[in-house]
């Protein structure tokens, strides 16, 4: 056994013990990212609860890193642990949401993985009607900034959100004690994370940066000039919105006979605009600079890699 994980004042033990206790947990599902919090989770899941594993789960968002797939896919064979997959609906996958709201970005960050991921984990746990179960995230306290402070991330090792429990054991660990575990047992991680630094999971971009997306251009060109298109889509988009403004603007100015219609109009008229001003504001990956941009440079500026993300 670890001394990483015996000594700690709240182990992930206690913690996942606290979930069958409390919460009368009965399966374990671990959400699986190909990155190192989530392999070394469902190792220690697999390991320590192994009539309570359920198995992995990996979401396909629409837009991520294709190694990543294949990654999950050999490694849970490999594993010997059961692999699920979930997708989000056809509306709410990457290309429609980014058509309807722009890329994703810090401020949007909750409504975008609610719907690459949050739904599908929701449908998930409906279709397979099993007893109390949870979603196992290798999410810790002291990941970034960002979780440590903000209200999504929870404060708590294991939180609900209505009939979906989420449990995160090694909530109280550090990125040093991840990767103890992780070099103790020998674990494999996506061949993404050694030059993205991160799963590439997903590429939704709510956290993204400059030199992401110069990294991008480099070892993940077909992403890369996905997101080019998309940009250019954007573009397209906005004009075709503010033709059908113009032109709804117009039926408003008019007298029109049912009041009913009128109030339609413009809400529509809202909506339109709504959705307009989301592509203008979040017209850009990472909301830095355009691809084009990216494309004109040639060093990749300012990369620090992961050791500026560690605390």
């Amino acid at each position: 056994m670890s001394q990483i994980l015996a000594f700690d004042e709240q182990t992930p033990f206690t913690i996942m013990r606290d979930a069958v206790k409390k919460h009368g947990v009965k399966k374990f599902y671990v959400l699986l990212s190909g990155g190192k919090n989530s392999i070394v989770v469902a190792h220690f899941v697999a390991t320590n609860f192994p009539e309570q594993f359920g198995g992995c789960v990996f979401t396909n968002t629409g837009f991520g890193s294709h190694e990543t797939r294949e990654f999950v896919i050999q490694y849970c064979l490999e594993m010997g642990w059961k692999l699920f997959m979930t997708w989000p609906k056809e509306e709410e996958r990457f290309y429609n949401v980014v058509m309807r709201y722009g890329f994703g970005g810090p401020g949007n960050h909750n409504l975008v993985m609610g719907y690459l991921k949050h739904h599908s984990w929701r449908q998930f746990i409906a279709d397979h009607k099993v007893e109390n179960p949870c979603l196992i995230s290798g999410v810790f306290k002291k990941e970034s900034k960002s979780r440590e402070y903000k209200k999504q991330y929870s404060k708590k090792p294991i939180d609900k959100d209505g009939d979906m429990i989420f449990v995160k054991p090694f909530f109280y660990k550090t990125a040093v004690q991840f990767w103890d575990y992780f070099m103790q047992y020998k674990l494999k991680k996506s061949p993404t994370y050694e030059w993205f630094n991160k799963s590439g999971e997903c590429f939704c971009g709510c956290y993204g940066n400059q030199w992401e997306l110069q990294l991008m251009k480099e070892f993940d060109p077909l992403a890369f000039e996905y997101i080019q298109w998309l940009e250019a889509r954007i573009k397209i988009r906005i004009k075709e919105l503010d033709e059908e403004i113009i032109e709804l603007g117009r039926g408003i100015g008019k007298n029109i006979l049912s009041q009913f219609v009128h109030h339609a109009k413009k809400s529509k008229m809202e909506s339109l605009i709504k959705n307009r001003d989301d592509l203008i504001n979040y017209g850009t990956w990472g909301h830095g600079p355009t691809t084009t941009d990216i494309k004109a440079q040639t060093l990749l500026d300012d990369y620090c890699g992961e050791s500026c993300q560690v605390t």
